[in-house]
């Protein structure tokens, strides 16, 4: 393959970020590389030209090229001139480019996960799980970015496929779909609209999942003050619009209602310690319709607030990480049977990583009512409340699109010690692209 050649379908397909190339093979390869890793060439078809003879190279390339979209005819006349020229002036217009800025504005990216999973104590189980999911995000202008991820899965609170079924397919969801709006005039301000990824602050998944993606409007404002970035938000979010089984509209309710504020500060102190520190409040409306869960049983109430912080420090051997976060539910009421204080949830914790090798503690408790079932953590005691204990999380990446995982989870019942813990451990491999 010519100088010339690479040059101007460098210039062709990456607006003139790549300007250089040599005519050694290790070149060629790299090109072909490239064009491989952003979509504009298959592996069958990366490994034809790989193999091409040097007289056939470019145009194989080319027609290879022109057959996938990636360049027009106009294009693929004028680059098959330029094998025997030196003046690349021509090569490529500024009209030319300009067909290929959507690569530039659209970033896509993907992951997946494959996990062993055995639980033991009020019942004993084991299982193999996948979980894939594909993101692509694009930003058409500077001041709008549009996301779209689809997820195996199902449920608010999981991504995951268990494999059974006698090898049917598995479910894709759509998982998030959301536009983030941030105006030139008001700069530091974010309106966020659809299923979108958790906007609040927070350091750890004992209210909310992590695999939830809340669905309603957003409104953030960031904004430096002295040494601190302080952010506020507000959220409103559709829950549930089914009133004992009709739609919310043709009954006197208006469905299950989220509304959410929040406001949180960060602060640098050097370059080695960073702090943070957040309060957010959950109000729901007409819980009292819904079964959400969190005392277990129906009709429960919640409007909860929590408050967290988390310590960064980085130090010569490692990075340290403390945590700590704390909420209550003050529409939680007191168990009436026995007495026992409700509503009241914690965690403290800490994580730390050298080179590859990762490591995360946390320990944790959550009364009845602290917290809705139906949305936090699904993985510690089942995914219910009323219950304390430890999670450790061990791990290993061997690059940052490879990596091996291990958590164990030790859960005792709050209410009643003679109740046999619930206990878990996960075996995680994960791959990224």
């Amino acid at each position: 393959m010519t100088s010339n050649l690479k040059l101007a379908i460098k210039t062709a397909l990456f607006g003139g970020a790549m300007l250089t190339a040599t005519s050694a093979f290790s070149a060629d390869k790299e090109l072909l590389n490239t064009l491989l890793s952003n979509g504009s060439i298959n592996s069958t078809q990366h490994a034809k030209l790989l193999s091409s003879g040097a007289a056939s190279a470019d145009t194989d390339l080319l027609d290879t090229l022109l057959s996938n979209g990636s360049i027009n005819s106009t294009q693929h006349a004028k680059l098959s001139t330029t094998a025997s020229t030196s003046d690349t002036s021509s090569f490529i217009t500024k009209e030319d480019l300009k067909a290929f800025d959507w690569v530039k504005k659209i970033k896509i990216k993907g992951d997946m996960r494959y996990r062993y999973e055995t639980q033991w104590g009020d019942k004993v189980k084991s299982r193999h799980r996948i979980r894939a999911r594909f993101d692509v995000t694009g930003k058409p202008t500077d001041d709008l970015k549009v996301n779209m991820r689809f997820a195996t899965g199902g449920s608010a609170t999981s991504t995951n496929a268990t494999l059974e079924d006698g090898f049917n397919q598995k479910s894709f969801w759509l998982d998030r779909a959301y536009f983030d709006y941030s105006p030139a005039w008001a700069q530091g301000a974010h309106f966020i609209g659809g299923k979108m990824k958790q906007q609040w602050y927070q350091v750890s998944n004992n209210v909310w999942d992590s695999d939830v993606n809340p669905e309603g409007l957003t409104l953030k404002y960031s904004a430096k003050a002295g040494p601190a970035k302080i952010t506020g938000i507000g959220g409103y979010y559709l829950v549930n619009k089914q009133v004992d089984g009709e739609e919310a509209w043709t009954s006197n309710s208006n469905g299950l209602q989220l509304g959410h504020y929040g406001v949180d500060a960060a602060f640098k102190f050097g370059k080695n310690v960073k702090w943070s520190i957040g309060h957010n409040g959950y109000i729901y409306s007409d819980a009292s319709k819904y079964d959400l869960g969190g005392n277990n049983a129906a009709n429960s109430e919640f409007a909860i607030y929590e408050i967290a912080t988390k310590l960064k420090i980085k130090t010569g051997l490692m990075p340290i990480t403390l945590l700590a976060q704390y909420s209550g539910n003050a529409k939680a009421q007191d168990d009436a049977a026995t007495g026992d204080s409700t509503g009241n949830s914690w965690l403290i914790g800490a994580k730390t990583k050298f080179k590859g090798a990762k490591f995360g503690y946390d320990y944790r408790s959550t009364e009845k009512n602290a917290v809705v079932e139906s949305f936090n953590d699904s993985d510690f005691g089942g995914g219910k409340t009323d219950y304390k204990g430890h999670r450790v999380k061990l791990g290993y990446s061997f690059n940052k699109y490879f990596y091996l995982g291990a958590t164990y989870f030790s859960a005792t019942k709050i209410s009643d010690n003679s109740a046999a813990p619930r206990e878990m451990v996960q075996m995680d491999i994960k791959a990224k692209f």
